[in-house]
């Protein structure tokens, strides 16, 4: 069984449940957690690639992005706005997920990616998820 970081093996385990190897991604940027962040949502919105969305019509615009509110899965919740394609019906273009992660002041994070005003993070404890941008510090 692996577990990945943003698409990263992080350990493998085998039966007996020793493990093998650990890797961590190249680490993109170091950032300091400066404002606390509670994840908003128990069960957020995951999407595969080519999954298919339904588009509520349900929009809000954070930080200066763009943000729709799309069912898929048994699920709902905020995706960027360019996660949909312009098909018909209208598929997702790559796979999201909106975990996000509770942090506190003085927390590092590695970030592996950002959109949208918020940062796909991974913490000291193996988690990972989005925290906004205006939450992290340099470091």
């Amino acid at each position: 069984m692996a577990r990945t970081i943003g698409g990263f093996p992080r350990w493998r385990q085998t039966r007996g449940g020793r493990i093998l190897r650990v890797m961590r991604p190249p680490p993109t940027q170091s950032r300091i957690v400066a404002e606390a962040h509670e994840a908003t949502y128990a069960d957020p919105i995951r999407v595969r690639r080519g999954e298919i969305l339904t588009l509520t019509g349900k929009e809000e615009e954070w930080g200066g992005h763009l943000w729709v509110w799309a069912i898929a899965g048994g699920r709902e919740g905020w995706i960027p706005d360019d996660l949909p394609d312009d098909g018909t019906p209208q598929r997702a273009q790559r796979d999201y997920s909106a975990v996000e992660l509770t942090v506190s002041p003085g927390e590092r994070l590695i970030v592996i990616r950002a959109t949208h005003g918020w940062a796909w993070c991974l913490n000291d404890d193996g988690d990972e998820g989005w925290v906004p941008e205006r939450c992290l510090s340099e470091d």
